[in-house]
This record gives structure tokens, C-alpha cells and sequence, in this order.
């Protein structure tokens, strides 16, 4: 990588205090607190820090003062799904929150890198792909230990270049924002028509014609097991593939070549519900309904694809179970192992639901496919600027972005950058690694 002459490479454990893993919640303790935990689901894909589905936990006085985050901490994802690990962001809220043993904090030595500039840089490397080159795999996690974290290679300009950068990158964040703008109010919209057409079934003295779903499914179907890659003769849709709403995202998908039986097994066909039986207890149950693409497709072990009888569409139980109501009662089934958890076919199928009449149901249906087809609409063109910006960001950490204003600022730069190289040389900070 060629850098500008006040550039250097330096890593990680090079540029921060302190290093720190979090701590796991103690059995039954979840939502019983009053400490917000930051945990996996809490660091968006866009690298900013949400509280959507925050859990609450009662730590002691001591693991408060040690796993306590203030504004301008680095919050890192040390385990997750392969796809997943590595997701970065810069803690920017108020009040007092603590994390889990999923993430790491990152403290910087502020007169050496900017939390900002270095939660976007660790973002970058983790859309990129490289987060999960350097992780432990076992079973369906993968992690990145501290030692290896602190490793991480980081391109170092002067402070004053990196606030630069930031403020340029902050500029694109425009085409991020109008995308959960886009998400969000489709989200919103079908929970009101959901609402609107159904809500009356919902009582004070429970559901109005309740069934279990399973008397309404066909047909039930895991998915494959074979290992996946770049190349391979299908498509394979993964936990990652279904978004936290309910929507397919076929922007990132893996391959793998499955024999006739498997194909025949898990071909999919329009209409046919995804549900992502195993993940962490925050995102277990998420599903969606498969619209036909181009090319072949299947999907992973952890999922399972279910058909439905006549009487029940697949628009309806999607939005069911993507309500408020289907999305307790998924919390309440799921069983926790580990650090996953997990809703069999036969526990879904336990879960009883309201059925309105199917006219009711095809109106509704009608709506979600008129929303579906604006949706990919608006979405089209906001993934044209997505691509652009990630080319921006990566442009921005070779120094391309900022190259007029090096030369502008050329005297500070050099001041600045004799310290830095000063202060890395003598090893003013190494990075306190916990765990």
C-alpha cells in the first residue's frame, strides 16, 4: 500500500491505552437490570451505534467502573457470525452503558489517532472482508481475539489529516441515512397497514379464530451444510441474508456447488417463507418471503424454508411474525445454548396466531407487493451511491481525498508528524490488552 510522505503504517495496539473484552450477562438475568448492555445487535452494518432491541443487565460496582463506555470509546465486534465479526463504530451516547463479552473497547491515545478516524477505519477493514481473515472459527462463530485485534494494521496520518478525513467521510453519510430513512418508513408503513387490517383480532381477552401455524404449513425444509466460497453452482442464503425487518439482501452472498438431492431438496420457489432458525437470541426468527431472482439459489442449514397450506398466505404470517406480537412470542420460544439460540420448526409451529378471512388476508398481500416493488425501486438507486461512497472510503485511507489539503497545510503537517513519529518510536503507548 502507498501511502503520502507524512503517512505512516502503524497497528492498532500502537495508537490506543486500553483494550478491553466486556462481560456476558448471568443466566436469567436479561432485561432484569438497569444498566443499558451494548451488545452484537448494537452496532449497525453502517457502523453507528443503535439501541434498537437494547438489553438491560445489573452489573456489580466493579464490573460498572471497569465496563463502563463514555463518549469517544471505540466499540469493536470480537465474535459473531463470520460475516458479521469486525463491525466497528464510535460510542456516541449519553448516560450509562456497559458491554457485553461480544464487543471490545477501544481507548485511543488522542494524541495519536482520532476515535472517530479509527472506529471508520476498523469498519472499513471489516467491509472489506479482512475482519474475518484474522478470526478463530468454531461451529457457526467466528472471533478475533485481542492480541490479533491489537495487530491490525492502520494507515496513520497527522491528527489534523485524520479530522479532515472524517469530516469528508461524514459528508457521503448522506446516502446511509437515506437509506434507513427509506427502510425505516417502509418499515413503518407495513406495520400500520398490518395493524390497520388485522388489529382487530388482537384482544384484551387474547385472539380472535387463533391457529398454531403448523396447521397451516405444508411443507418444511432445512438447508444445506456445505461449505460455501466465492464460486460454486448456487447461491447460498445465509443468516446474513435476511435483514433484522424482514427483508431479503442479496447484496452479499457465497456459493457453493450441492448435489442433485440437495438442489432438489431446497429449490425455492416464489413465495415460500425463509426462516432463520439459529442466531443470537436478539435475531433468532428473523424471516422473509423469497421473490424469484435471476440465477440459481439455496440456502444454509440455518434457515429453514417453509410452504403454506390454502387458507393462510405467506405475505400474512410474514407480517405476523414480524409484528410486535410475533416478535415476543419468537423471544419467548427461542432456547439459548451458548452464545446462540434457537426455534425448531416443530417450536414455531407451536405459536399460535390470529386468522382473518383469506380475502382480508390477499388485500393485504396485494399492499405488501405494491410496497415490495417501490421498495426495490428506491433502494436500486441508492445502491448505485452506496458503491461510490465505499469507493470514497477507500480512497480516503491512501490519502487520495485529502492531497489538496496536505499541500495547503504542509508546514503543520510536518510539525505534527515529526511528534507522531517521535512518540510511536519510543513507544510512548502500547495498548493494555484484557481479557
Amino acid at each position: 500500500m502507498s501511502l503520502p510522505e507524512s503517512w505512516v503504517e502503524t497497528t492498532v495496539g500502537k495508537v490506543v491505552i486500553d483494550l478491553q473484552p466486556g462481560f456476558a450477562q448471568r443466566p436469567g438475568e436479561d432485561d432484569e437490570g438497569m444498566t443499558a448492555q451494548i451488545r452484537t445487535h448494537n452496532i449497525s452494518p453502517e457502523g453507528k451505534i443503535t439501541l434498537e432491541g437494547i438489553k438491560y443487565v445489573s452489573p456489580s460496582t466493579k464490573e460498572l467502573e471497569r465496563y463502563k463506555l463514555v463518549v469517544g470509546d471505540v466499540v469493536f465486534n470480537n465474535t459473531n457470525s463470520e460475516e458479521w465479526v469486525g463491525k466497528t463504530a464510535v460510542f456516541d451516547q449519553e448516560g450509562e452503558f456497559v458491554f457485553s463479552n461480544h464487543m471490545t473497547r477501544l481507548r485511543v491515545d488522542s494524541s495519536l489517532i482520532n476515535p472517530d478516524y479509527l472506529a471508520i477505519c476498523l469498519h472499513l477493514l471489516w467491509s472489506m472482508g479482512y475482519s474475518k481473515t484474522r478470526a478463530k472459527r468454531w461451529v457457526s462463530q467466528a472471533g478475533i481475539e485481542g492480541a490479533a485485534l491489537a495487530s491490525f494494521k492502520l494507515p496513520l496520518p497527522t491528527i489534523s489529516e485524520q479530522q479532515r478525513i472524517v469530516d469528508v467521510l461524514s459528508q457521503a453519510e448522506d446516502v446511509a441515512k437515506a437509506k434507513r430513512s427509506i427502510s425505516d418508513q417502509i418499515d413503518q408503513l407495513i406495520r400500520t397497514l398490518y395493524w390497520e387490517h388485522f388489529g382487530s383480532w388482537y384482544t384484551s381477552d387474547g385472539l380472535r379464530d387463533s391457529v398454531r401455524i403448523s396447521e397451516y404449513v405444508d411443507d418444511s425444509q432445512y438447508g444445506v451444510s456445505e461449505a460455501m466460497g466465492e464460486n460454486g453452482s448456487h447461491a447460498v442464503l445465509r443468516m446474513n441474508s435476511i435483514t433484522t425487518s424482514g427483508w431479503l439482501d442479496l447484496t452479499d452472498l457465497k456459493y457453493a456447488s450441492l448435489s442433485k438431492k440437495d438442489v432438489e431438496s431446497t429449490t425455492l420457489q416464489n413465495g415460500d417463507l425463509l426462516f432463520n432458525r439459529t442466531n443470537s437470541k436478539e435475531l433468532v426468527g428473523k424471516c422473509a418471503i423469497w421473490r424469484d431472482a435471476k440465477g440459481t439459489f439455496s440456502y444454509a442449514s440455518y434457515l429453514v424454508r417453509f410452504r403454506l397450506k390454502d387458507g393462510m398466505l405467506p405475505e400474512y404470517l410474514w407480517a405476523t411474525l414480524n409484528s410486535a406480537y410475533g416478535k415476543y412470542r419468537l423471544m419467548n420460544t427461542a432456547k439459548q445454548a451458548v452464545s446462540m439460540a434457537n426455534i425448531s420448526p416443530p417450536e414455531l409451529g407451536r405459536i399460535t396466531v390470529p386468522l382473518p378471512p383469506l380475502p382480508l388476508q390477499e388485500k393485504f398481500a396485494r399492499l405488501v407487493l405494491q410496497i415490495e416493488a417501490l421498495r426495490t425501486e428506491m433502494y436500486s438507486k441508492v445502491n448505485s451511491f452506496e458503491a461510490l461512497q465505499n469507493q470514497v472510503r477507500q480512497q480516503a485511507f491512501i490519502g487520495a481525498l485529502t492531497g489538496s489539503w496536505r499541500e495547503k497545510h504542509r508546514e503543520e503537517i510536518t510539525q505534527a508528524a515529526t511528534i507522531r513519529e517521535a512518540a510511536l518510536s519510543l513507544g510512548k503507548t502500547k495498548a493494555k490488552v484484557q481479557f
